[in-house]
């Protein structure tokens, strides 16, 4: 009976301590319940990230089919900067733009890096090459080397009589770069 009294004693004049260690206690193990659960979620997680990067991949390929089919349908369709023969080429007014613009200035500074992206790109006919000289185009249009075209669009709505936009100079400029990787490439030919 003693020995049953003295613990007690103990447990009495400990009780704020064993409280504490026990709150303690109690804490990590709850703390490891919640990163256990954690764990196991941000593990399931890597498994959707494939499903969600084709989902994406999906997503891409049909915007840029959109973009091409509003390219096609708006500046290609409507530049009377080129001529519709097939390959479509770069009229006399659309080289005198491109001239007086600064974009051939542009297309001779850039030339070998804008082939080698189009390199990397791979286009497997003519028609390929064409889109892929006029994404490439597009995709630097922004870039602070075509501000000097940018003005002039800005300045010259008009130019010879003619309604002028950006991108009306933009779409002989990808001709140009499409004729020289040609020139580079003759491996790649259509049904001439």
């Amino acid at each position: 009976m003693e020995v049953t009294t003295f613990l007690l004693q103990q447990a009495l004049n400990y009780s704020p301590y064993i409280a504490v260690y026990g709150g303690i206690l109690v804490l990590v193990v709850w703390g490891t319940i919640k990163l256990t659960k954690f764990w196991s979620k941000t593990t399931t997680l890597h498994t959707d990230v494939p499903e969600i990067k084709s989902t994406l991949n999906k997503i891409h390929t049909g915007l840029t089919t959109l973009n091409q089919v509003l390219l096609e349908g708006t500046i290609i369709k409507q530049s009377c900067y080129s001529s519709g023969n097939s390959p479509r080429t770069v009229n006399e007014l659309g080289k005198r733009v491109l001239a007086q613009s600064g974009a051939n200035d542009l297309i001779t500074t850039h030339a070998d890096a804008w082939i080698r992206q189009l390199e990397e790109r791979h286009p497997a006919t003519l028609l390929d090459l064409e889109r892929e000289a006029f994404r490439l185009i597009l995709s630097r249009m922004n870039d602070a080397d075509f501000v000097h075209v940018k003005n002039f669009a800005f300045e010259h709505p008009n130019f010879e009589n003619t309604p002028l936009s950006y991108t009306d100079i933009l779409f002989p400029m990808s001709l140009e770069l499409r004729d020289l990787y040609r020139s580079r490439h003759p491996e790649l030919k259509g049904d001439e």
